[in-house]
């Protein structure tokens, strides 16, 4: 699995080194704040409609020639980004190549999906909370050392030359050699016997309805990552605006969280869901989550912003690698893929909605309104880890 947390690591590392930078390219290229969100947005729906294709597609072809055509096409997707102010002659048309990378980068950015797939395979029911955790602490190490990447970026002395997309073509280069490690040491972890290649195609509802506790995982999901996905579209200028922060302050505060991220699915995560199980996990980072939020909304200086960037990232490291695996082991085998999709779909639909929501707050309402709501929606989250610990997920080897 160390080649998987390698390919998952710098996939995120160049999706971590733009996410902070990206409401200010955009801005910069005339964009408004709805633009911005709509910029996150767009990503997030290509995947809520292609997560599930591209896992049913690896449960029937193999893992590996699917994070192979992602990882090229996600190289072809920055390389857009970088190059938007090049490529179009108007600020509309820019905008319209920036907007198209972003399409493309979500429809084609499988990676997540099928290595959380690929672990699935490689992983025992029992181990599954820690199979996960290794794809989470790949995920969290692309937010740590992303932005921080991105900072330095911005302080480059060709910076001038080619302005805020220079980290599109970075994050090209890293994708590319990704693409180019991954051919050479990427074996398959799902043969062909395993594919049910002859047999009747998944139905999705079917899938869905396995179990009892699928939807209050799904919902889960979905609330957890809409919350987080609101402060992410929103925190760049939410940070200039209300303490004056600069680009590489932006950067190493997303590396900050990413740590933290990382530190709990690396060292923590494992052994509380050992000892309390996945969904009192759940429970309790609903209640850490809510109480980060709840300090970003209230913060008058930066030492509120630390204390609630720090408690937001120690939900999340409790939050994804627990709802993952408690998905994961309420599907069958030759079903992991799609059933995976179909979570990466749910966490897509969120990320959608998060960042139209979370934007039109700020602009409308005021700079504080996304962090005030996804306080809020982790009481749904509480109620529906209640649910989960009511009802236990059934093993399906």
């Amino acid at each position: 699995m160390g080649v998987v947390f390698v390919i998952v690591a710098m996939d995120l590392i160049g999706f971590g080194l733009i996410l902070p930078l990206l409401p200010l390219y955009a801005d910069k290229l005339g964009a408004t704040p709805l633009f911005v969100g709509l910029l996150f947005s767009i990503y997030s729906l290509m995947q809520f409609l292609m997560n599930p294709f591209w896992g049913g597609v690896s449960d029937r072809f193999g893992r590996r020639p699917v994070i192979l055509f992602s990882l090229a096409g996600s190289t072809l997707s920055y390389l857009a980004y970088g190059s938007a102010e090049y490529l179009a002659s108007t600020p509309e048309g820019t905008l319209a190549v920036l907007l198209g990378s972003r399409m493309v980068a979500g429809a084609l950015g499988a990676n997540i999906t099928t290595s959380q797939a690929y672990v699935a395979d490689l992983t025992t029911p029992e181990n599954r909370a820690r199979g996960m955790g290794i794809v989470g602490a790949a995920i969290g190490l692309g937010f740590v050392v992303g932005p921080a990447l991105g900072s330095l970026v911005t302080h480059s002395p060709i910076l001038e030359a080619y302005g805020l997309g220079l980290a599109g073509y970075v994050g090209a280069v890293l994708c590319l050699g990704n693409l180019v490690g991954a051919w050479m040491w990427l074996g398959e972890s799902h043969p062909p016997e395993k594919r049910g290649a002859t047999g009747p195609r998944p139905n999705r509802l079917a899938t869905l309805s396995q179990t009892p506790t699928t939807w209050p995982i799904l919902t889960s999901m979905l609330l957890v990552t809409m919350a987080f996905s609101q402060m992410e579209s929103s925190f760049a200028l939410f940070g200039v605006k209300r303490f004056d922060l600069v680009p590489r302050d932006i950067g190493i505060l997303f590396a900050y969280t990413g740590l933290v991220v990382v530190v709990m699915q690396g060292g923590f995560t494992r052994p509380l869901v050992a000892r309390l199980g996945e969904a009192r996990v759940v429970l309790s980072s609903g209640l850490v989550l809510g109480a980060g939020l709840l300090a970003m909304a209230l913060a008058e200086d930066l030492s509120w912003v630390l204390i609630g960037l720090g408690l937001i990232g120690v939900g999340m490291g409790l939050a994804q690698p627990s709802l993952f695996s408690l998905l994961s082991r309420s599907a069958p085998s030759e079903n992991q893929g799609l059933v995976l999709g179909l979570g990466q779909s749910v966490s897509a639909l969120a990320r959608i909605l998060g960042p139209a929501i979370g934007m039109s707050l700020f602009a409308q309402v005021s700079m504080r309104g996304p962090y005030w709501l996804g306080s809020a929606m982790m009481v749904g989250v509480v109620f529906m880890a209640l649910l989960l610990i009511r009802k236990p997920t059934p093993v399906n080897l």
